[in-house]
C-alpha cells in the first residue's frame, strides 16, 4: 500500500523535497509507531495511563475534561479503552492532558500511538539514517542501542 499525504501542503510542512522522501517519512513513521505500540503492548494502555494519571492528582472526570477542553463521556470512553486507535485524541488534545496531568508528553503521545514532533522531525533531518535504522533486525538494533547506551554513561 502506497501512503501519500491528503495535502500538498502537508508534504512541505515536513519539508520533503520529493515524493521519496516523503514516502520514506511515512513509512517510518508507521513503523515507529508499530515499534512503540508494540513495546507498550505489554504495559498499560493509553486509557489506562490517563486514569492513573487522574486518580493520582485526585481529580475527578468532569475536572479533568474540562482542564483538556473534551466532554466528559469521551475521557470515560477513553479511560475504558472503548476507543478503536483512529478515535484517539488529537495529538494537541494529548498534549493538554500531559500539561492537566503533570505526565511525559512523549509517553502519552506514544501509548496513544501517535509519533512525537522531536522524532518526526528527527526522521525528516536524516532520513538515511531512519532508513538504515528501520531495516535492522531486533537483535542488530537491540545491540545498537546497547552501544548507545554504553556511549551515553
Amino acid at each position: 500500500m502506497v501512503l501519500e499525504p491528503h495535502f500538498e501542503t502537508e508534504r512541505d510542512k515536513y519539508n520533503c523535497e520529493n515524493w521519496f522522501d516523503w514516502k520514506i517519512v511515512l513509512e517510518y513513521q508507521h513503523q515507529l509507531s508499530y515499534y512503540a505500540y508494540s513495546l507498550l503492548e505489554d504495559s498499560v494502555t493509553f486509557g489506562e495511563r490517563i486514569k492513573q494519571l487522574r486518580t493520582q492528582r485526585n481529580l475527578t472526570q468532569r475536572e479533568l475534561a474540562d482542564k483538556v477542553g473534551i466532554n466528559f463521556t469521551y475521557l470515560s470512553k477513553i479511560e475504558n479503552d472503548k476507543l478503536q486507535a483512529d478515535q484517539f485524541p488529537r495529538e494537541d488534545t494529548i498534549k493538554k492532558f500531559a500539561e492537566a496531568l503533570k505526565a511525559d508528553e512523549e509517553e502519552l503521545l506514544l501509548l496513544a500511538r501517535r509519533i512525537p514532533e522531536s522524532i518526526k522531525q528527527r526522521v525528516i533531518d536524516r532520513p538515511d539514517a531512519f532508513r538504515k535504522v528501520a531495516s535492522l533486525d531486533n537483535d542488530t538494533l537491540d545491540e545498537l542501542l546497547r552501544q548507545i547506551d554504553k556511549k551515553n554513561e
